[in-house]
């Protein structure tokens, strides 16, 4: 399956807390690529000015606000990294800033699924090397501030030509000759097989046989193809 990459880019220059002068809000942006973004930045003390400083949405600073927001209408760059500060001598050197980890996101264009190095039928008892599954869910877990549900995409289901040979449940039966009971050979396989019988006056390739037509004795009956061949042998016995 194809799955994009997802990029998760996070570098506080220092430590977030109740007394920390600078808070951003969310904490964190998930944003799929192309769509809208923003977060506010807010200051709870005086400041000499504030901004956010970023690729793309840049604020410049400003000293008459209090709460400024980093916007960007189509964000289509991966690694950004916008980071807001305030001017302060409550801060070390005279300046706070404070990054927002921004998570940058994209589903699969399509997904799909297919066999490894291998065309046509697969045989009974071989080992293959699929892709996915048989079918495919690429799902991207986003966390608490990404998409709910979790964006998910999907391929078909695959179908699989199987092929194996034949195998009847028991090797023999014994029948009881009568009207309705009935010589039966027909077994699963695939491709399907053909029928040839023992013990028969003339050549006959069904697989199913009336038990009236035929003498006491003993029938084997044989299904082929092309990956092997099973035979059944049916005792009939006449009625007492």
């Amino acid at each position: 399956c194809y799955f994009c990459g997802l990029y998760w880019f996070s570098n506080t220059s220092c430590s977030v807390d109740s007394q920390f002068p600078v808070q951003i809000i969310p904490r964190r942006a998930v944003v799929r690529y192309g769509d809208n973004v923003s977060a506010d930045c807010k200051s709870s003390v005086l400041h000499e000015g504030m901004g956010w400083e970023a690729s793309e949405g840049a604020v410049p600073m400003t000293k008459n606000q209090n709460l400024i927001t980093w916007r960007v209408p189509e964000l289509t760059e991966w690694d950004i990294k916008p980071v807001c500060y305030i001017n302060s001598k409550r801060c070390n050197n005279n300046q706070c800033e404070i990054e927002l980890p921004v998570t940058v996101f994209k589903t699969p264009d399509s997904v799909f699924i297919s066999t490894v190095n291998h065309r046509g039928p697969m045989m009974e008892g071989q080992q293959y090397e699929l892709q996915c599954e048989y079918w495919c869910e690429a799902e991207l877990d986003l966390g608490a501030e990404g998409p709910q549900p979790h964006p998910t995409n999907s391929s078909n289901p695959l179908s699989i030509a199987v092929y194996y040979k034949p195998k009847h449940s028991n090797s023999t039966e014994t029948i009881i000759q009568d009207d309705k009971v009935m010589l039966d050979c027909t077994v699963k396989a695939n491709p399907a097989p053909t029928y040839t019988w023992d013990h028969l006056k003339e050549k006959n390739s069904s697989s199913v046989l009336k038990s009236s037509a035929l003498s006491p004795g003993n029938y084997t009956c044989t299904a082929t193809n092309t990956l092997g061949r099973d035979s059944k042998v049916f005792i009939v016995k006449g009625q007492f």
